[in-house]
């Protein structure tokens, strides 16, 4: 007597030929094998639960997901693209509380600059929006009745990583510099018999996180943070082209001055639209400062931006210098060092931007020194570091019901490839904050597809422009996202892509990444 039989369709996945086969093998061993057990179950009880166990696996060993996210990510796997790669992938619909779709959810890959969304994002919940860094202006000594101190003028800084910089019209150096001379005439000072001391002692220990790149550090995008920030950290170098491909570049200038630096040149020309193929490295044993490499042909002033080594001296060289312009006398030199008295006398406090505007900024343009200086702001403490505020992090997200196993984070901006980020982890963050009272702050500081920030170029023409909201990450052969899309049928998705090790063009990864970025704005 029969039990079960099917016709085994031309058009089943290979798996499922192979597991009807094992059914109809075992249906034949339990009728030839089993006539006791068969005494006590009917064949057509045998038949219906062949069938559940069938039925069970052919839905499980189906691709991942059955909607249009799925389809794409189930091509992804057959992609030569993604030969070498590792990556995963989860999206959770916020608005019905389900797992869209997740492809390696829960591996653990380098997440390079998305690991900013988590710093900003905990720095909305432990500091809030309006929250803002202090720069005191102090003296020590005594001010006589002619107007002179016979002391010293601190700047003491407590990491604002905005000061001076031009990113914000408030904090242009010629604003904050004239917001200082007022205030110190306000309090009596025409005069310094002293010093200019810039104070940069809040933060005590190195400026650079773990596991950074030698060749990154040098560099703009490399810059560190100090207790005292200014114009960024950043400089500019002005080249000369030589005449011809080979010939010496000449420095030009470099802006602003940066004092007590020795820079030794090695770059030279290279052909016309060349672009900029230098590296900047700085030096551990001395104050030099190599540049190596090329810029283009027929260039009579190309800049490059570097990462300043001291920025706390070029402050104080460079309100010493605006002070003399502006009339005051100063008996000694600008210097860079921690005060040297605990009871100096607090005189003014710089308004800075607001937690907001920074967090913006730092997500909209990834910007790292302002995400390193978030985090080490976390702990409101001084002599903080990396390690301290990171560990702090990770034991304050555990408060709030994350799980941190397979999450390792070493900075704030991504820079270092000691980070350790899972897609799952991603989602559940992301999934948290929306529950929080700070979702909307947070959520106005993510680049738009096809609009704004680094996700300005991305989506144009897609279901997913101006829908999708996202922390972009790139390094070499690292590709990652994470944000939050509002799709056709009026549904919030938060989602994370994270893709290590692509050896393709980034122009094809980037197609690939937007089909995927519209189907889940289609929501099919």
């Amino acid at each position: 007597m029969k039990i079960f039989t099917t016709k085994v369709d031309k058009g089943f996945h290979k798996e499922h030929k192979v597991l009807i086969n094992s059914v109809l093998s075992l249906r034949a061993f339990v009728c030839t094998s089993c006539s006791l057990w068969l005494t006590n179950f009917s064949y057509a009880s045998c038949t219906f639960i062949l069938c559940f166990v069938l039925f069970f696996n052919i839905s499980a060993a189906q691709p991942p997901g059955m909607n249009a996210v799925g389809k794409v990510l189930n091509e992804w796997q057959s992609d030569t693209t993604f030969k070498h790669a590792s990556y995963g992938f989860k999206a959770v619909n916020l608005s019905k509380n389900k797992v869209v779709a997740e492809y390696n959810a829960q591996k653990s890959l380098i997440p390079a600059s998305v690991m900013k969304t988590v710093t900003v994002g905990t720095g909305f919940l432990i500091k809030g929006s309006s929250y803002l860094f202090e720069t005191q202006l102090q003296y020590i000594g005594t001010i006589d009745p002619d107007s002179v101190l016979h002391g010293d003028v601190i700047i003491y800084g407590k990491g604002d990583p905005t000061l001076g910089s031009p990113r914000f019209k408030s904090q242009n150096p010629d604003v904050v510099f004239a917001e200082w001379v007022q205030a110190l005439r306000a309090v009596g000072i025409a005069a310094i018999d002293g010093k200019i001391v810039a104070d940069a002692s809040y933060f005590a220990g190195e400026p650079f996180a773990g596991g950074w790149n030698w060749g990154d550090i040098g560099n703009y995008y490399g810059a560190g943070v100090y207790g005292l920030n200014f114009m960024d950290n950043e400089y500019k170098i002005f080249f000369k082209s030589g005449k011809k491909t080979g010939d010496s570049a000449v420095i030009v200038r470099i802006e602003p001055e940066i004092p007590n630096v020795l820079f030794v040149n090695h770059v030279t020309t290279a052909a016309a639209n060349s672009g900029d193929q230098t590296v900047i490295y700085p030096s551990i044993k001395t104050s030099e400062i190599h540049i190596r490499g090329t810029i283009p042909l027929q260039t009579d002033e190309f800049s490059i931006r570097g990462a300043m080594p001291n920025p706390p001296e070029v402050l104080a060289d460079m309100f010493y210098n605006y002070l003399i312009k502006n009339g005051f006398d100063i008996s000694e030199t600008a210097v860079c060092q921690a005060r040297q008295t605990e009871n100096p006398t607090t005189f003014h406090l710089h308004k800075p931007v607001s937690y907001k505007q920074l967090a913006t900024e730092t997500m909209m343009r990834s910007i790292n020194l302002y995400a390193e200086a978030i985090l080490l702001s976390l702990k409101s403490q001084k002599d903080v570091s990396f390690g301290d505020n990171t560990r702090f992090v990770e034991n304050y997200l555990k408060t709030k019901g994350l799980s941190v196993k397979g999450f390792r984070m070493t900075d704030g901006s991504g820079m270092s490839r000691s980070n350790y980020v899972s897609p799952d982890f991603l989602c559940d963050f992301l999934k948290m904050m929306h529950t929080t009272n700070s979702f909307t702050n947070f959520y106005d500081t993510f680049p738009v597809a096809g609009v704004s920030g680094t996700l300005s170029g991305m989506c144009k023409g897609t279901s997913a422009q101006n829908n999708l909201r996202a922390k972009s990450g790139t390094m070499n052969a690292v590709r990652a996202y994470c944000g939050y899309v509002n799709n056709a049928n009026g549904d919030v998705i938060c989602f994370s892509l994270i893709i290590n090790n692509f050896d393709c063009k980034s122009s094809v990864l980037t197609s690939k990444i937007e089909k995927l970025f519209g189907a889940l704005a289609d929501g099919k």
